[in-house]
């Protein structure tokens, strides 16, 4: 045995029995060839056991990141908080579901309740023990009995008040005039256009009003069985909200059941929202006011079904409105006559669909003018006149060309031609957008023969001379159609009739050419339009139109 002296190097051993003597000896063997060691320390003196160790304290600053856990646990969840009924025409029936959060029970010992007539709450008897994550519902029924406004607060009390929470009930009753309006019946829409015209006449136009605010007057007979019915409506209702059955809008239906929610009607025709209103009307005492909830392609379905059996209703759209100025009230003692203007509050501006486009501008073909009638234009500019009355005027007229302005009536029936109507009034805007038409006049007459292709012949006296400005022109083929063009160039020919150059080629027989007129650009020049409802469907407007400069 080979005994060798050396030492012992520190370790974590030796750094744990600070102050401690020890006293150590190594021995062990070597295997020379294997060039390994065996050993082993041998240690003796006490120990002292320092555990534990105190910490060095330490402090950070966090954030608490939520987590599932928080949105769902130990608390409770009421949903909704919030029910807005919206425009209330008809009962409706809300839930509100309670969730108890907490592992372990909780008791709600009642719902104080403010502001709520009209409204019916069932499903709890108090006090309404819930177990651990349990839920219960709790069932508002909202009817048309009650105050005008729905301005109600359901505050849950339990009997840890730290859980205390409130629900709201939102809305407006509505009430309507059980009566269908006689004909005729008014039709207002009012947009808003700043109009900003430059000195030689040129024009642009900002709209100020993204809907139209629309109105209707109308006359409603009330019979001798219904007059004290009428008279407290309109006493008592008077400034409130109503809702107003569209009449010029009507149509007829089917047989309608009790609870039906389809209802088969034509759509696409009238003012029909989904989440609006709409009225089944078959007599005074027969009518319901309905929620749509959404609109098919031949039929509406309801959010409630009807709640009675007709056999031939009448339905149209219903407007929430009030009442703009007085009830006028014409009575005999028997039969009275209620005279009522209403303003709409749910206005909206139609969907706008382009028609066909000429130079970035719509175009128009129709003529409009009512058969056997006749117009009148005015031909406008501008014209400054400097008047001292002491001697002589000094005039001036800054335009650069004048203007033609002129009243169309149109005048359309049944709902799909009415509301054809509606969408060209909603694409004019009032004064903001022109479109292009045609004179419907011969302003030239054709004297090409055969082909015309690029270029017409006409006879025109004082055309090129006095407005040469006007050069778009359109040319009616004996079949009906049009063909609108731009004037590229004039060409004064022999006997001085004129050869047109146009910008697109038209490729047609000159035989096949009716009329040549004018094209026109043009606006409204309002942004107040009334139509008139005479009964049967029709509609009649009349529309104060301005030719403006390109």
């Amino acid at each position: 045995m080979s005994v060798h002296i050396g030492h012992i190097l520190e370790s974590i051993d030796n750094d744990r029995l600070p102050g401690v003597s020890v006293s150590v000896e190594v021995a062990g063997t070597v295997n020379h060839n294997l060039l390994q060691w065996d050993f082993f320390v041998a240690r003796t003196g006490v120990r002292t056991n320092t555990q534990p160790i105190t910490e060095i304290p330490r402090n950070k600053i966090g954030h608490d990141a939520p987590a599932f856990t928080d949105d769902f646990y130990n608390h409770i969840l009421i949903e909704p908080k919030m029910i807005d009924v919206g425009n209330l025409a008809s009962n409706q029936v809300h839930v509100i579901n309670i969730f108890n959060g907490y592992f372990t029970q909780k008791t709600l010992s009642g719902i104080a309740q403010s502001n709520s007539t009209g409204i019916n709450a069932s499903g709890l008897t108090f006090p309404s023990v819930f177990g651990a994550l349990g839920s219960k519902q709790l069932a508002l029924s909202v009817t048309t009995e009650g105050p005008a406004t729905i301005d109600a607060a359901y505050l849950f009390n339990w009997l840890t008040p730290s859980d205390d929470a409130e629900a709201y009930v939102r809305g407006v009753r509505l009430v309507s005039l059980p009566y269908q309006a006689e004909a005729p019946w008014s039709e207002t829409l009012e947009w808003l256009t700043v109009l900003i015209t430059a000195n030689n006449g040129f024009e642009q136009r900002r709209r100020l009003r993204t809907s139209p605010r629309q109105s209707y007057s109308g006359s409603y007979s009330i019979p001798p069985s219904e007059l004290a019915r009428a008279f407290n409506l309109t006493q008592g209702w008077k400034f409130r909200i109503w809702g107003v059955p569209i009449w010029s809008e009507v149509q007829i239906l089917g047989t309608v059941d009790s609870g039906q929610t389809d209802i088969p009607c034509q759509v696409g025709t009238s003012d029909l929202r989904e989440g609006g209103l709409v009225v089944v009307w078959e007599g005074n005492n027969s009518m319901e006011i309905l929620e749509i909830l959404t609109i098919g392609t031949a039929s509406i379905t309801l959010k409630v079904g009807v709640a009675a059996n007709y056999s031939r209703p009448l339905l149209c759209p219903v407007r929430s409105a009030y009442v703009d100025g007085n009830i006028s009230r014409k009575t005999s003692g028997s039969y009275s006559m209620l005279n009522i203007n209403f303003k709409v509050n749910d206005n909206i501006s139609l969907p706008e669909v382009a028609p066909q486009q000429y130079k970035g501008n719509d175009i128009y073909f129709d003529n409009s003018l009512l058969t056997g009638e006749y117009v009148t234009d005015s031909v406008t500019s501008r014209d400054d006149i400097l008047d001292y009355s002491t001697g002589l005027t000094s005039r001036s007229m800054p335009w650069t060309h004048s203007k033609q302005a002129r009243t169309i009536r149109l005048r359309r029936q049944g709902l799909p031609a009415t509301w054809e109507l509606r969408k060209f009034l909603h694409r004019r805007a009032g004064k903001l957008r022109p479109f292009w038409t045609p004179t419907f006049e011969d302003n030239m007459v054709k004297v090409s023969t055969g082909l015309i292709i690029s270029s017409i012949d006409v006879r025109s006296p004082g055309y090129a001379s006095l407005v040469p400005y006007r050069s778009d022109i359109a040319i009616q083929l004996k079949n009906g159609s049009w063909l609108a063009r731009g004037v590229n160039g004039i060409e004064t020919l022999s006997g001085g009739d004129l050869r047109l150059s146009l910008d697109i080629p038209i490729n047609v027989e000159s035989d096949t050419v009716d009329k040549v007129s004018y094209l026109t650009l043009q606006r409204l020049d309002t942004d107040r339009v009334e139509i008139h409802w005479p009964g049967n469907a029709v509609a009649e407007c009349s529309l104060p139109i301005l030719e403006i400069l390109g």
